[in-house]
């Protein structure tokens, strides 16, 4: 008899609630496979995207088995959550809660405590040690002339605020579940001063 290789992944089928307990239509969904190297995923795989139905449902073919943080937006409510897509279930069902939303209020300034201005500040959607994943556009804002910044519908759990700016080095920031104010302090990037030269010829002033 002919072998079949074994399938490597299987279709992933779930069912979005409000905080009514009802089906939620129209939520943005995104799965991304919790793999080290996501490079060695075929493109298609590497994130996915998709809204709920009118029943609340969506899904997705050929999901890679193993596990996937689901990300879950809709207006002030938001969920991330793990699903593990078991090879021992080839179609994956699951229901899954949408949650309130945060916002983070925070500040950024210098060693010197003065404020800073046009900073970028990003949030990750896992701490530090487990490999911060950017959450993209939506989650990334520039402070005011004072430093202040806010970022709003942030889905629940442990987050990593990221900051950065012109003649700074980038900071990591932890972010704790219910924590709503943050200080975030740059240290002052490296910078040197000199001649690039091409062959012994100076090509330009550098500063």
């Amino acid at each position: 008899a002919r072998a079949f290789p074994a399938p490597d992944s299987g279709m992933l089928q779930a069912t979005v609630n409000g905080l009514d307990g009802n089906p939620a239509p129209g939520i943005a969904v995104r799965i991304l496979p919790q793999q080290t190297d996501r490079s060695q995923l075929p493109e298609p795989m590497a994130e996915l995207r998709a809204f709920t139905d009118d029943r609340g449902r969506f899904e997705f073919a050929e999901v890679p088995f193993g596990l996937h943080a689901v990300w879950l937006y809709g207006p002030n409510l938001a969920e991330r959550t793990s699903v593990y897509n078991d090879p021992r279930q080839p179609v994956r069902e699951a229901v899954l809660m949408l949650k309130p939303t945060a916002q983070i209020h925070g500040r950024v300034v210098g060693a010197n405590a003065q404020p800073i201005a046009n900073a970028e500040v990003g949030l990750a959607d896992l701490p530090v040690s487990e490999g911060a994943v950017g959450l993209g556009p939506a989650f990334r804002v520039l402070t005011v002339d004072d430093g202040t910044f806010t970022i709003n519908q942030i889905p629940p759990g442990p987050h990593t605020l990221f900051a950065q700016a012109d003649g700074f080095a980038q900071t990591i920031h932890p972010h704790n579940p219910g924590e709503t104010e943050t200080t975030i302090t740059l240290t002052q990037g490296l910078s040197f001063a000199g001649n690039v030269e091409s062959e012994g010829t100076p090509l330009a002033d550098t500063a």
